[in-house]
This record gives structure tokens, C-alpha cells and sequence, in this order.
């Protein structure tokens, strides 16, 4: 499964370039959104550690979202037309817990 649909490596100094094209940081929505602090909202987008599911690039869950991030840096953006989707796949994820 291919983590990063922009392929390229996302990293801090690329964050400033995602943001002037409009993307949003998962840490902007996620505590309101989720409920959750970013570092562990971010696992829901990309997938990290194993048993939490990367409900936004996975295709078990549907086509795969626009995001970049890297979990160990607890930074994460994902495209603003693919944020509903992603909150939609992550809540009934944990509805179905």
C-alpha cells in the first residue's frame, strides 16, 4: 500500500507548499473533529502502528484521499475536498468498534 499519493516524501520544509495550495493541517480539525490530539489522529490517516487502519489510503475503505504526512513527526495535511470523506470513513470506523 502506497503511503503518500502526492509521491513525494513529505517533511516539514514541504508543509508551507501543501498549505499555500489550500491543503489543511490534520491538527487544524482534528481535536473537534475526532476528539482526538493530533499525534494520535494522525495514525487514523495514515495507518500507524499496524493495527490502526490507514482509513485514508487503505482501499478497503474506498478510493484513496489526498493527504501527506509522516506519523513520527506528528504532521499531516490532507486536501480540503477529502476531509469530509475521511471523517465519514474514520467515524463509522469507531461506531463499528
Amino acid at each position: 500500500m502506497e503511503k503518500n499519493l502526492d509521491a513525494k516524501p513529505y517533511n516539514f520544509f514541504e508543509e508551507e507548499a501543501y498549505l499555500k495550495k489550500g491543503w489543511i493541517r490534520v491538527a487544524d480539525f482534528c481535536h473537534e473533529e475526532m476528539k482526538k490530539q493530533r499525534q494520535y489522529a494522525i495514525r487514523y490517516v495514515l495507518g500507524d502502528p499496524p493495527e490502526i487502519p490507514a482509513l485514508a489510503l487503505d482501499p478497503k475503505f474506498g478510493e484513496p484521499l489526498r493527504v501527506a504526512g509522516e506519523v513520527g513527526n506528528f504532521e499531516c495535511v490532507i486536501h480540503p475536498d477529502d476531509i469530509e470523506e475521511f471523517l465519514k470513513r474514520y467515524h463509522k470506523f469507531i461506531n463499528e468498534r
